[in-house]
């Protein structure tokens, strides 16, 4: 399998022998500079943040917040969130 991404925020995953396109996400926000595919079937794209895709899997990510603390609230515009994210 081939996975690519360009212009315009899309990945692809095409089949190269028959050129037939398996999986097509369309992600609005700009062009992707880079993109790998991971021995777990995670696709890391990067635009100046890093996207993570699993396009074969029907169970998400489990997301553990550190910080901010449950419970936490604020009126300000930007949030800095610190956790790790795991899939199965």
């Amino acid at each position: 399998m081939l996975v690519c991404g360009g212009n315009g925020g899309y990945l692809r995953i095409i089949d190269p022998n028959s050129g037939s396109e398996l999986y097509n996400l369309d992600v609005a926000g700009g062009d992707f500079y880079g993109v790998t595919w991971g021995s777990n079937n995670v696709i890391a794209a990067t635009r100046g943040t890093v996207y993570l895709f699993a396009p074969f899997d029907n169970d998400g990510p489990v997301i553990t917040i550190a910080a901010p603390a449950a419970g936490f609230s604020t009126t300000l515009s930007e949030v800095t969130i610190q956790g790790r994210s795991t899939i199965t």
